[in-house]
Protein backbone atom coordinates (compact mmCIF):
# COMPACT_ATOMS: atom_id res chain seq x y z
CA UNK A 1 0.00 0.00 0.00
CA UNK A 2 1.40 3.60 -0.54
CA UNK A 3 2.67 5.50 2.41
CA UNK A 4 0.09 7.38 4.32
CA UNK A 5 -2.50 5.16 3.85
CA UNK A 6 -3.95 2.67 7.22
CA UNK A 7 -2.72 -0.84 7.09
CA UNK A 8 -3.25 -3.67 9.88
CA UNK A 9 0.15 -3.99 11.23
CA UNK A 10 0.12 -7.67 13.39
CA UNK A 11 2.66 -8.08 16.03
CA UNK A 12 3.28 -11.70 14.49
CA UNK A 13 1.91 -13.31 11.28
CA UNK A 14 2.51 -16.95 12.67
CA UNK A 15 -1.27 -18.52 12.81
CA UNK A 16 -0.66 -20.27 15.47
CA UNK A 17 -0.90 -16.97 17.46
CA UNK A 18 -4.19 -16.18 15.92
CA UNK A 19 -5.38 -19.27 16.72
CA UNK A 20 -4.32 -19.36 19.89
CA UNK A 21 -6.18 -15.61 20.21
CA UNK A 22 -9.46 -16.84 18.86
CA UNK A 23 -9.17 -20.05 21.81
CA UNK A 24 -8.89 -17.44 24.14
CA UNK A 25 -11.72 -15.56 23.09
CA UNK A 26 -13.90 -18.44 23.06
CA UNK A 27 -12.72 -19.51 26.75
CA UNK A 28 -14.21 -15.80 27.91
CA UNK A 29 -17.39 -16.51 25.93
CA UNK A 30 -18.03 -20.27 27.81
CA UNK A 31 -16.63 -18.94 31.43
CA UNK A 32 -19.07 -15.56 31.73
CA UNK A 33 -21.86 -17.96 30.52
CA UNK A 34 -20.67 -19.98 33.31
CA UNK A 35 -20.97 -16.62 35.65
CA UNK A 36 -24.45 -16.49 34.13
CA UNK A 37 -25.91 -20.13 34.57
CA UNK A 38 -24.02 -19.98 38.57
CA UNK A 39 -25.89 -16.80 39.24
CA UNK A 40 -29.24 -17.75 37.56
CA UNK A 41 -29.29 -21.54 39.25
CA UNK A 42 -27.22 -21.86 42.28
CA UNK A 43 -28.09 -20.57 45.44
CA UNK A 44 -26.56 -17.17 46.49
CA UNK A 45 -23.89 -18.22 49.28
CA UNK A 46 -20.31 -18.32 50.04
CA UNK A 47 -19.93 -21.12 47.87
CA UNK A 48 -21.87 -19.28 45.25
CA UNK A 49 -19.92 -16.07 45.08
CA UNK A 50 -16.40 -17.85 45.24
CA UNK A 51 -17.45 -19.84 42.24
CA UNK A 52 -18.51 -16.97 40.39
CA UNK A 53 -15.35 -14.93 41.33
CA UNK A 54 -13.08 -18.26 40.35
CA UNK A 55 -14.98 -18.34 36.62
CA UNK A 56 -14.38 -14.10 36.21
CA UNK A 57 -10.81 -14.73 37.20
CA UNK A 58 -10.25 -17.29 34.25
CA UNK A 59 -12.20 -15.19 31.92
CA UNK A 60 -9.86 -12.31 32.75
CA UNK A 61 -6.87 -14.10 32.08
CA UNK A 62 -7.74 -15.44 28.61
CA UNK A 63 -9.20 -12.32 28.15
CA UNK A 64 -5.93 -10.50 28.88
CA UNK A 65 -3.66 -13.48 27.07
CA UNK A 66 -5.65 -12.50 23.83
CA UNK A 67 -5.25 -8.61 24.07
CA UNK A 68 -1.89 -8.72 22.34
CA UNK A 69 -2.56 -10.49 19.42
CA UNK A 70 -5.32 -8.08 18.16
CA UNK A 71 -4.46 -5.85 15.29
CA UNK A 72 -3.42 -2.60 15.66
CA UNK A 73 -3.41 0.71 13.45
CA UNK A 74 0.20 1.67 11.79
CA UNK A 75 1.06 3.89 9.25
CA UNK A 76 3.70 3.04 6.72
CA UNK A 77 7.05 3.80 7.51
CA UNK A 78 6.02 4.25 11.16
CA UNK A 79 8.09 2.43 14.27
CA UNK A 80 6.53 0.62 16.92
CA UNK A 81 5.93 2.96 20.35
CA UNK A 82 5.29 0.50 22.62
CA UNK A 83 2.90 1.58 25.48
CA UNK A 84 1.29 -1.86 26.26
CA UNK A 85 2.52 -4.91 27.41
CA UNK A 86 0.52 -8.13 28.55
CA UNK A 87 2.17 -11.20 30.19
CA UNK A 88 1.43 -14.82 30.94
CA UNK A 89 3.38 -17.19 32.64
CA UNK A 90 3.42 -20.57 34.80
CA UNK A 91 4.57 -21.92 38.40
CA UNK A 92 5.15 -25.06 39.31
CA UNK A 93 6.40 -27.47 42.18
CA UNK A 94 5.73 -30.66 43.81
CA UNK A 95 2.89 -29.19 45.64
CA UNK A 96 1.69 -26.31 44.00
CA UNK A 97 1.25 -25.21 40.28
CA UNK A 98 0.29 -21.63 39.47
CA UNK A 99 -1.45 -20.23 35.93
CA UNK A 100 -1.55 -16.51 35.52
CA UNK A 101 -1.76 -13.05 33.26
CA UNK A 102 -1.85 -9.06 33.69
CA UNK A 103 -1.30 -6.06 31.58
CA UNK A 104 0.29 -3.03 31.87
CA UNK A 105 -0.39 0.18 30.15
CA UNK A 106 1.24 3.58 29.67
CA UNK A 107 -1.05 5.77 29.19
CA UNK A 108 0.96 9.12 29.46
CA UNK A 109 3.97 7.64 27.63
CA UNK A 110 5.86 4.73 25.75
CA UNK A 111 6.65 1.81 27.96
CA UNK A 112 9.78 2.70 28.23
CA UNK A 113 9.59 6.44 29.22
CA UNK A 114 9.18 7.58 32.88
CA UNK A 115 5.56 8.21 33.68
CA UNK A 116 2.50 7.10 35.00
CA UNK A 117 1.59 3.10 34.87
CA UNK A 118 -1.66 0.93 35.16
CA UNK A 119 -1.56 -2.69 35.71
CA UNK A 120 -3.81 -5.19 35.82
CA UNK A 121 -3.21 -9.01 36.94
CA UNK A 122 -5.39 -12.33 37.71
CA UNK A 123 -4.38 -16.05 38.11
CA UNK A 124 -5.28 -19.25 38.98
CA UNK A 125 -3.61 -22.57 40.39
CA UNK A 126 -4.18 -25.32 43.04
CA UNK A 127 -2.02 -26.90 46.12
CA UNK A 128 -2.37 -29.97 48.87
CA UNK A 129 -1.44 -30.83 52.06
CA UNK A 130 -1.80 -33.27 54.69
CA UNK A 131 -1.88 -32.12 58.64
CA UNK A 132 -3.14 -33.84 62.04
CA UNK A 133 -6.12 -31.77 63.48
CA UNK A 134 -7.57 -31.32 66.83
CA UNK A 135 -9.43 -34.70 67.92
CA UNK A 136 -7.86 -37.25 65.52
CA UNK A 137 -5.91 -40.05 66.61
CA UNK A 138 -2.09 -38.46 67.05
CA UNK A 139 -0.89 -40.60 64.11
CA UNK A 140 -3.70 -39.63 61.89
CA UNK A 141 -3.15 -37.02 59.08
CA UNK A 142 -6.33 -35.75 56.91
CA UNK A 143 -5.81 -34.95 52.88
CA UNK A 144 -6.38 -31.62 51.90
CA UNK A 145 -6.86 -29.64 48.37
CA UNK A 146 -7.19 -25.98 47.77
CA UNK A 147 -7.13 -24.15 45.19
CA UNK A 148 -6.40 -20.22 44.73
CA UNK A 149 -7.61 -17.63 42.56
CA UNK A 150 -6.88 -13.75 42.98
CA UNK A 151 -7.04 -10.47 40.75
CA UNK A 152 -5.54 -7.02 41.59
CA UNK A 153 -5.50 -3.19 40.32
CA UNK A 154 -2.88 -1.18 40.48
CA UNK A 155 -1.23 2.25 39.42
CA UNK A 156 2.41 3.42 40.04
CA UNK A 157 4.83 5.26 38.49
CA UNK A 158 8.06 4.56 36.60
CA UNK A 159 11.21 6.51 36.78
CA UNK A 160 14.52 6.12 35.34
CA UNK A 161 18.03 7.63 36.83
CA UNK A 162 20.75 6.34 34.89
CA UNK A 163 21.19 2.85 34.72
CA UNK A 164 18.54 2.45 36.72
CA UNK A 165 14.79 2.09 36.07
CA UNK A 166 12.39 1.86 39.00
CA UNK A 167 8.54 1.14 39.31
CA UNK A 168 6.14 1.93 42.24
CA UNK A 169 2.93 0.41 42.31
CA UNK A 170 0.00 0.48 44.89
CA UNK A 171 -3.16 -0.56 44.62
CA UNK A 172 -6.16 -3.34 45.78
CA UNK A 173 -5.82 -6.91 45.43
CA UNK A 174 -8.75 -9.57 46.39
CA UNK A 175 -6.94 -13.39 47.03
CA UNK A 176 -9.77 -16.64 47.50
CA UNK A 177 -8.33 -19.87 48.90
CA UNK A 178 -10.52 -22.68 48.51
CA UNK A 179 -10.01 -25.77 50.44
CA UNK A 180 -11.37 -29.22 50.27
CA UNK A 181 -12.76 -31.48 52.26
CA UNK A 182 -13.25 -28.39 54.97
CA UNK A 183 -10.26 -27.57 57.24
CA UNK A 184 -11.81 -25.82 60.39
CA UNK A 185 -9.50 -23.29 61.63
CA UNK A 186 -10.07 -24.14 65.06
CA UNK A 187 -9.00 -27.86 64.78
CA UNK A 188 -5.90 -26.62 63.70
CA UNK A 189 -6.88 -25.54 59.86
CA UNK A 190 -4.99 -22.95 57.81
CA UNK A 191 -5.74 -19.96 58.42
CA UNK A 192 -5.58 -18.84 54.91
CA UNK A 193 -8.89 -19.72 53.53
CA UNK A 194 -12.45 -17.94 52.22
CA UNK A 195 -11.62 -14.42 50.32
CA UNK A 196 -10.01 -11.79 51.51
CA UNK A 197 -9.12 -8.25 50.34
CA UNK A 198 -6.49 -5.13 50.99
CA UNK A 199 -4.11 -2.58 49.83
CA UNK A 200 -1.09 -3.97 48.12
CA UNK A 201 1.97 -2.34 46.93
CA UNK A 202 4.70 -3.29 44.61
CA UNK A 203 8.48 -2.73 43.68
CA UNK A 204 10.67 -3.28 40.74
CA UNK A 205 14.10 -2.70 40.08
CA UNK A 206 16.14 -3.33 37.10
CA UNK A 207 20.22 -1.70 36.88
CA UNK A 208 22.09 -2.45 34.12
CA UNK A 209 25.64 -3.40 35.25
CA UNK A 210 27.37 -2.00 32.33
CA UNK A 211 26.59 -3.07 28.78
CA UNK A 212 26.39 -7.55 29.61
CA UNK A 213 25.31 -7.51 32.92
CA UNK A 214 21.88 -6.31 35.24
CA UNK A 215 20.38 -7.35 38.33
CA UNK A 216 16.89 -7.04 39.23
CA UNK A 217 14.55 -6.94 42.33
CA UNK A 218 10.40 -7.41 42.75
CA UNK A 219 9.12 -7.01 45.77
CA UNK A 220 5.38 -6.81 46.88
CA UNK A 221 2.90 -7.27 49.80
CA UNK A 222 -0.90 -6.90 50.12
CA UNK A 223 -3.16 -7.27 53.47
CA UNK A 224 -5.12 -9.88 51.48
CA UNK A 225 -4.11 -13.10 53.70
CA UNK A 226 -1.09 -10.80 54.19
CA UNK A 227 0.59 -12.32 51.56
CA UNK A 228 4.09 -11.23 50.60
CA UNK A 229 6.62 -12.34 47.40
CA UNK A 230 9.91 -11.03 46.41
CA UNK A 231 12.16 -12.52 43.76
CA UNK A 232 16.06 -11.28 43.05
CA UNK A 233 18.11 -12.12 39.84
CA UNK A 234 21.76 -11.35 38.59
CA UNK A 235 21.91 -11.82 34.72
CA UNK A 236 24.69 -11.83 32.42
CA UNK A 237 24.09 -11.51 28.17
CA UNK A 238 26.05 -13.96 26.47
CA UNK A 239 24.53 -12.44 23.33
CA UNK A 240 23.07 -9.55 22.71
CA UNK A 241 19.27 -11.01 22.68
CA UNK A 242 20.14 -13.88 25.37
CA UNK A 243 20.52 -13.76 29.67
CA UNK A 244 21.59 -16.36 31.79
CA UNK A 245 21.90 -16.24 35.22
CA UNK A 246 21.06 -16.99 39.26
CA UNK A 247 17.89 -16.17 40.72
CA UNK A 248 16.81 -16.39 44.70
CA UNK A 249 13.18 -16.13 45.52
CA UNK A 250 10.71 -16.55 48.36
CA UNK A 251 6.45 -16.31 48.99
CA UNK A 252 4.70 -16.48 51.99
CA UNK A 253 2.49 -14.96 54.69
CA UNK A 254 3.13 -12.73 57.63
CA UNK A 255 0.14 -14.56 59.37
CA UNK A 256 1.45 -16.01 63.01
CA UNK A 257 -0.47 -19.22 63.34
CA UNK A 258 1.08 -21.33 66.41
CA UNK A 259 -1.77 -22.26 68.67
CA UNK A 260 -1.99 -25.03 71.25
CA UNK A 261 -5.29 -26.57 70.30
CA UNK A 262 -7.78 -28.19 72.00
CA UNK A 263 -6.74 -31.52 72.72
CA UNK A 264 -3.43 -29.97 73.58
CA UNK A 265 -1.48 -30.58 70.23
CA UNK A 266 -0.16 -27.75 68.45
CA UNK A 267 -1.34 -26.25 64.95
CA UNK A 268 1.10 -26.60 62.01
CA UNK A 269 3.22 -22.87 61.27
CA UNK A 270 2.54 -21.57 57.72
CA UNK A 271 6.12 -21.46 56.27
CA UNK A 272 7.36 -19.42 53.21
CA UNK A 273 8.94 -21.01 50.32
CA UNK A 274 12.71 -20.26 49.52
CA UNK A 275 13.80 -20.70 46.00
CA UNK A 276 17.19 -20.90 44.74
CA UNK A 277 17.82 -21.40 40.95
CA UNK A 278 19.05 -20.36 37.40
CA UNK A 279 16.97 -19.22 34.77
CA UNK A 280 17.79 -18.07 31.03
CA UNK A 281 16.10 -15.15 28.85
CA UNK A 282 15.15 -14.30 25.40
CA UNK A 283 14.47 -10.44 24.31
CA UNK A 284 13.32 -9.35 21.40
CA UNK A 285 12.31 -5.97 20.03
CA UNK A 286 8.49 -6.46 21.27
CA UNK A 287 9.18 -8.85 24.10
CA UNK A 288 11.12 -11.47 26.03
CA UNK A 289 10.19 -15.06 27.05
CA UNK A 290 11.73 -16.72 30.45
CA UNK A 291 12.20 -19.61 32.00
CA UNK A 292 13.98 -20.63 35.20
CA UNK A 293 14.54 -23.47 37.78
CA UNK A 294 16.41 -24.66 40.82
CA UNK A 295 15.68 -26.14 44.40
CA UNK A 296 13.34 -25.08 46.86
CA UNK A 297 11.43 -25.52 50.10
CA UNK A 298 7.79 -26.60 50.57
CA UNK A 299 5.73 -24.76 51.84
CA UNK A 300 2.85 -27.38 52.65
CA UNK A 301 5.12 -30.33 53.45
CA UNK A 302 4.54 -29.21 57.20
CA UNK A 303 6.13 -32.55 58.03
CA UNK A 304 9.56 -31.67 56.32
CA UNK A 305 12.35 -30.17 58.11
CA UNK A 306 13.82 -27.00 56.84
CA UNK A 307 15.75 -27.11 53.70
CA UNK A 308 15.63 -27.37 50.43
CA UNK A 309 13.68 -30.57 49.44
CA UNK A 310 11.52 -29.64 46.49
CA UNK A 311 11.81 -28.59 43.30
CA UNK A 312 10.68 -25.53 40.85
CA UNK A 313 10.08 -24.94 37.31
CA UNK A 314 8.41 -21.07 35.91
CA UNK A 315 8.03 -20.05 32.43
CA UNK A 316 6.84 -16.20 31.53
CA UNK A 317 6.17 -14.66 28.22
CA UNK A 318 5.73 -11.06 27.85
CA UNK A 319 4.82 -8.77 24.83
CA UNK A 320 5.32 -5.28 24.05
CA UNK A 321 2.64 -3.41 21.28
Amino acid sequence: MTGGCVFYDYLTTDHVFLAFCFVCLCGVVVHLRAVAFELAWRPIGRSAVGAVFRRCIVALSLGLLATPLMPQPMRAGELPSYWRETYAGADVSRDVWLLYSGVTLAPTSDIYSDGIRLRASGGYGQYHYSGHRSGDPPDKRRQFRGTITYVEALIGYQKRIGELTAKAFVGVAAIDHTIAPGDPIASGGLLTQGMDYGLKGALELWLNLGSDAWTSLDASWTGAHQTYAGRWRMGYRVLPTVSIGMETGINGHTMSDSRVLADGSRSERLRPQTRVGAFARYEWNGGEISVSGGVANSAYDFSATDGFDDFYGTVNWLMRF
